[in-house]
């Protein structure tokens, strides 16, 4: 027979309910805690985040927004931002979850850094030609895809280069169909 050893309960249970810290908080020991926050001994404290780490939580947010959490997103990606704002795929991260969860200054605002940040890459140029776009800015919009067809041309992304000169086409098209309807 095939005999299970048996259960061993844990040695240290609360015995009150008031012993119990509520689910998600995670008691910290009074003694640890500093009186007053001093932002200098924090940056002393803090620990240096490796580029892999970062990536993988950047991964984590982008699933959030896909599966329709916009606000966790951006609240990631901010978070990203804040701490490597010199990376550009964080910016447009965040440019891409403000602009789902409705921010859409915050999410020009974050497409214009990784347009700073990396201009040889065309996706936050698209990204920000949409909502230029929104705002009735046809021209403005044209000129930023063009922009985008030709960096995305240089760097071998055909595919996102076809888009800019898709999306081209059919901005000039709807213009063309609406000016007869002005003149009626």
């Amino acid at each position: 027979m095939n005999r299970r050893p048996p259960i061993q309960k844990p040695r240290s249970l609360p015995v009150r309910a008031s012993q119990v810290p509520p689910r998600g908080i995670i008691p910290v020991p009074r003694a640890s805690a500093p009186a007053v926050l001093d932002p200098s001994a924090v940056k002393a404290q803090s620990v240096p985040y490796k580029k892999q780490d970062l990536d993988a939580i950047a991964e984590v947010a982008y699933h959030y927004l896909r599966c329709g959490s916009a606000k966790l997103a951006e609240a990631i990606f901010e978070g990203l931002a804040s701490i490597d704002p010199r990376e550009p795929y964080y910016q447009l991260g965040l440019g891409l979850a403000a602009d789902h969860a409705g921010h859409k200054e915050a999410a020009k605002a974050a497409y214009q850094r990784a347009a700073q940040l990396d201009p040889a890459d065309g996706r936050a140029e698209i990204n920000l030609a949409e909502l230029i776009l929104e705002s009735g800015d046809r021209a403005r919009a044209v000129k930023l895809l063009e922009s985008a067809a030709k960096k995305s041309r240089l760097r071998g992304e055909d595919e996102l280069a076809q888009k800019a000169l898709a999306f081209i086409s059919l901005i000039q098209q709807t213009a063309s169909r609406r000016s007869p309807e002005v003149s009626r």
